[in-house]
């Protein structure tokens, strides 16, 4: 910790308004530490250093920050928490910059300049999410959950831009093909060996691939295309962070595909990318924020919505309404989200086409899941295990990640539904498909199922799980 040189009576006006004794407001601190994967003990006496000018290491101004905005309801800074950014002394040239340069927010108005402040902020969290040195402090931002920032569709202004005449086009059909087929196989790779495997790969895709072609001239059609393609992938990059426990980074990215979805009036892009900043809200337990997030996406969405588009978000939209104790609205938003996912199939029950990509095709193992998670929270535990049943039917062999974790759910219905030894086999089936798989999201399963088992040591059944052996993933 560097020292300041008086106190910090900014901080202490904020915890006045905040209403927080210094305990709770540690407590406070390290829960939203927790989110993103870091194991934080600040008590009362942290406080007291804080408010008498010492000003704690990156990140924890940022939580401390995060934490007021959410007690208080207004967004704050990490200077108006008091906590100024130390000078930033220039490295020699033949040293690499340590401190990432926060990606510029995009401007405000529409029009060109919406349009490059976007590609620009894209362009430079994509490159720093490629170097290990400026990706670690990125990984460390927390979600910031605050009502106030659940966005809602506006309309763009002004007319889309009218067809290039004067420059020579750069770009067509072929790059279209390329980015489409990349947002298919990255969100396949996350599938088959979990979010850590190729973030830095998908990042240097958007960086080098992507943001160059959005910047080059052609038809109108192809850069809108582009474009939306270029958010489907900042999406798929978003998933992977989440499942690694970066919240904060992947909510960065959903906000930039949410911004370019807006530029080509794409409002099914846009709910979906809404839609999974609500799931991360949820996730996390931030059950009003999540609400607002899904209930504005399903509002979001055109007449003419893709039918799987419509299935996706309603189907959080039921799940967000089980978890905020709103049973009957959750049935009945899980009725309309499997009435979307049939009529998205060919024949119900079907596998979608291969090549129809992940925002073409709602599949019915992740349909199933949905419902089953739905269910358990709603206290259906036995419905909920028919559907995760009918999920694993589905779940293509590749799907390792899907596998797992619906395994990892159904031992955790077994075990509280009295049934201890089906609930080690299924979990011994689950440790073996989830072994090597790169995502915090299992980890977090695996260590559930640590805890749930604590009371049954040394009975017989736990017999071969050695549930001890597996170490979150690293980030």
């Amino acid at each position: 910790m560097a020292e300041r040189r008086c106190p910090n009576e900014r901080l202490r006006a904020l915890l006045r308004e905040a209403g927080w004794t210094h305990e709770a407001f540690a407590r406070a601190v390290n829960s939203v530490g927790s989110e993103i994967g870091l194991s934080l003990a600040y008590d009362r006496s942290s406080v007291s250093h804080w408010l008498a000018g010492t000003r704690p290491n990156a990140p924890v101004p940022q939580l401390i920050v995060e934490a007021l905005t959410r007690r208080t309801g207004r967004a704050m800074t990490v200077s108006a928490a008091g906590f100024e950014e130390p000078p930033a002394q220039p490295p020699p040239s033949s040293q690499r910059p340590r401190r990432p340069q926060e990606p510029p927010a995009a401007p405000r108005h529409s029009g060109a300049g919406r349009t490059g402040g976007t590609l620009n902020a894209l362009a430079v969290l994509s490159r720093q999410d490629t170097d290990p040195v400026t990706r670690a402090p990125l990984l460390l931002r927390p979600f910031r959950a605050a009502i106030s920032h659940v966005p809602a569709w506006t309309e763009p202004e002004g007319a889309p831009p009218g067809p290039l005449t004067a420059e020579r086009l750069r770009v067509g059909q072929s790059e279209v093909t390329v980015l489409r087929g990349a947002v298919r196989f990255f969100a396949s790779s996350m599938g088959a060996h979990g979010g850590a495997h190729a973030r830095v790969a998908l990042a240097a895709c958007i960086a080098d691939t992507a943001v160059p072609w959005l910047r080059a001239p052609g038809p109108r059609d192809v850069r809108d295309t582009l474009r939306t393609e270029t958010a489907r992938l900042a999406f798929v990059l978003a998933r992977m962070h989440a499942d690694m426990a970066g919240h904060g980074l992947a909510q960065r990215y959903l906000r930039l595909a949410m911004e370019l979805a807006n530029q080509t009036r794409d409002r099914a892009t846009w709910a979906v990318a809404l839609r999974a900043i609500g799931a991360q809200s949820l996730a996390l337990g931030h059950h009003r924020t999540a609400l607002h997030c899904v209930e504005a996406a399903v509002e979001a969405l055109p007449a003419h919505a893709p039918h799987a588009v419509r299935a996706f978000t309603l189907a959080q939209l039921a799940l967000t309404r089980a978890a905020t104790g709103e049973k009957q609205a959750a049935l009945t938003a899980l009725t309309a989200a499997e009435r979307s996912g049939e009529r998205s199939w060919e024949r119900p029950g079907d596998r979608p086409p291969p090549d129809g990509g992940p925002f073409a095709h709602y599949p019915p193992a992740a349909l199933a899941f949905q419902t089953a998670e739905t269910l358990y929270r709603l206290g259906q535990l036995t419905a909920a295990y028919r559907a995760l049943e009918r999920s694993l039917r589905h779940r293509a062999p590749t799907d390792r990640r899907g596998i797992a974790l619906t395994l990892a759910r159904q031992g955790e219905i077994l075990l509280e539904t009295g049934q201890l030894e089906e609930a080690c086999a299924t979990w011994r089936e689950f440790l073996r498909v989830g072994d090597g798989l790169r995502s915090h999201t299992v980890s977090s399963a695996v260590q559930s199922m640590r805890a749930g088992l604590t009371p049954y040591r040394g009975h017989p059944a736990l017999h071969g799980l050695h549930p001890e052996t597996r170490k979150p993933a690293a980030r």
